[in-house]
């Protein structure tokens, strides 16, 4: 959300689960000049924000994070702030990613859950934290839901890689992620093979509410 404010932005919210965000509140208030707490903590069941009071929603990594239980709540509330037109932008990591990067390990989030977290317990002292704190879902599930709450999406994954060149602060694999860009800028047959890869990288999505100009589902 500062970078937002960075890049011009006025009127900002931010929220999280848990944590002391007076750091961040402080900035707002010293740097962007704001006379109350942009940064609040968020239960899961109720954005602390009016009915269509929002323009934007900006949920970036932020999906593997929500529990089950209030899964459907975050994308209702989401729609209820959103206001007509409003635009909800996700960037949702998901179990087809082969490389996890909050485990560091390959593929074993294939696996079920339970199965997935006793392999971890093996190599990782963090489990509780990871376990309490880490819910990958399919992408499919992340579609059904944008669509159910807030409207038919755009996928903006492959314009995504095709825009990122720099890789120096990339978390995962360097060589992999030039070699997916390389792959995807391939001359006819670039466009089929970023078609097919597009199911094993985080997954974005931008949805104008009720209409608009993405209206196009994928």
């Amino acid at each position: 959300m500062l970078v937002m404010a960075a890049l011009g932005f006025t009127n900002i919210y931010g929220v999280d689960i848990g944590g002391d965000l007076s750091a961040l509140n402080r900035i707002c208030r010293k740097v962007f000049g704001h006379d109350s707490d942009r940064f609040r903590v968020y239960d899961g069941d109720a954005l602390p924000l009016p009915d269509a009071s929002i323009d934007i929603v900006l949920s970036q990594q932020v999906l593997e994070h929500v529990r089950p239980a209030v899964l459907e709540s975050y994308y209702r509330e989401e729609s209820r702030v959103l206001k007509q037109t409003g635009i909800a932008y996700h960037q949702v990591p998901h179990r087809l990613v082969p490389y996890e990067s909050h485990t560091r390990t390959w593929f074993l989030h294939y696996l079920p859950r339970p199965i997935f977290i006793a392999l971890l317990q093996l190599i990782r002292s963090d489990v509780p934290v990871i376990e309490s704190h880490l819910y990958l879902r399919w992408p499919w599930r992340h579609k059904k839901l944008v669509r159910r709450f807030i409207g038919p999406y755009r996928n903006l994954t492959l314009d995504r890689l095709k825009m990122i060149r720099k890789f120096e602060t990339y978390d995962g694999p360097r060589g992999l992620r030039r070699l997916i860009n390389r792959t995807i800028d391939l001359p006819v047959i670039g466009g089929a093979l970023g078609a097919a890869i597009i199911w094993f990288v985080q997954i974005d999505t931008v949805t104008v509410k009720q209409g608009g100009p993405y209206t196009k589902a994928q």
